[in-house]
């Protein structure tokens, strides 16, 4: 039990979104006097019809006394299309093969679903505003309706002897899931992350400190942080630009949010349930790293890299979690392969 527990715990921490969340202070500059204060603005250039392709990565890595305990990916594709604008918004369909289910099952040592039992593809409907900026999923009570019985069915293909304690562990997480705001910042957080700097504009080679938080589905307070964001190498004649950018999350509201998730477990008054949570340690940091098409607003390569330090008084674990959005282009693959 304490494994799968260790695991939710965790997967917990490391599905929290990725970027600065509404309020985050930035800097905007504006009329720069010289390359060096050049300002940079995400705006996007789109066009009903507009497609791209891109190729999503998902690598889990977990390690136990320095020991590495799983070491695993997911590869897949996703398209993204505009499908309708006015003059204050967007509207995009995000087109992708479903793999919640196997990515639920590695997380948390489940049996995996037959193909049959999983949707084939998703298409998220979604909109921003005029700027790009992400507003929401439009169609999220569809996806929440098939979300809920990915869970539904994971558990009741769990054997019997680990049935009950599995229900107890992810009804809490299935719950938060199937919410607007689950769907938006847990199951589908490449789409925040993919819209992460549009509607702002970035003062270039300067490094920039501010005060950030992540906001949690299943908890009635956001985890702060602190963050560091620079924009460097603009090449303005391909509208073309990088951003890096680094956090450091507060431990006391790490700690904070893994009571409450025990609490909703019904876990955190049991007596065999011996980790000192009072006395834990809890490390997570961010590295990542956008290159953007700023004009007409596209990312070329996204990854993100959180690494999840924790030490229960029962030994070190450690935990990291990349995501890559890497855009490409399908006739050019299919020409190299025939030539």
């Amino acid at each position: 039990m304490r494994t799968l527990l260790l695991a939710v715990m965790a997967w917990t921490l490391c599905i929290l979104p990725l970027m600065a969340q509404e309020g985050s202070e930035t800097q905007t500059i504006t009329n720069p006097a010289s390359s060096d204060s050049l300002e940079v603005p995400f705006i996007a250039y789109w066009s009903v019809g507009d497609s791209y392709d891109f190729r999503i990565t998902k690598i889990i890595r977990k390690w136990k006394d320095d020991v590495l305990q799983q070491n695993d990916s997911i590869e897949y594709t996703a398209k993204f299309t505009v499908i309708d604008s006015t003059e204050t918004s967007y509207k995009v369909k995000w087109s992708f093969e479903n793999i919640l289910a196997r990515r639920i099952a590695k997380q948390f040592s489940l049996e995996a679903l037959p193909e049959a039992k999983e949707p084939e593809q998703l298409d998220v409907i979604y909109i921003t505003d005029e700027l790009g900026t992400y507003q929401g999923v439009e169609n999220w009570k569809e996806i929440a309706d098939k979300t809920e019985i990915v869970f539904d069915e994971l558990i009741k293909s769990t054997p019997k002897k680990r049935r009950k304690i599995v229900k107890q562990l992810l009804e809490p997480i299935k719950t938060s899931f199937i919410t607007k705001a689950g769907i938006e910042t847990a199951m589908l957080k490449e789409l925040p992350v993919f819209h992460f700097p549009m509607g702002v504009s970035f003062l270039a080679n300067k490094v920039i400190e501010y005060d950030d938080e992540f906001a949690v589905p299943f908890s009635s307070g956001p985890i702060t942080a602190k963050s560091w964001f620079k924009l460097h190498d603009v090449d303005t004649a391909n509208g073309y630009c990088i951003i890096s950018q680094r956090s450091e999350a507060d431990q006391e509201s790490a700690l904070k949010l893994i009571k409450t998730l025990f609490q909703q477990m019904q876990l955190g008054e049991k007596e065999e349930i011996s980790l000192k949570l009072e006395d834990a340690v809890f490390d997570i940091q961010d590295e990542n790293i956008y290159e953007y098409f700023y004009n007409p607003g596209v990312p070329n390569f996204i990854q993100t890299h959180r690494v999840l330090n924790a030490n229960l008084g029962e030994g070190h674990i450690k935990r990291q979690d990349i995501l890559r959005i890497e855009l490409f282009f399908p006739e050019e693959e299919e020409e190299e392969v025939t030539q």
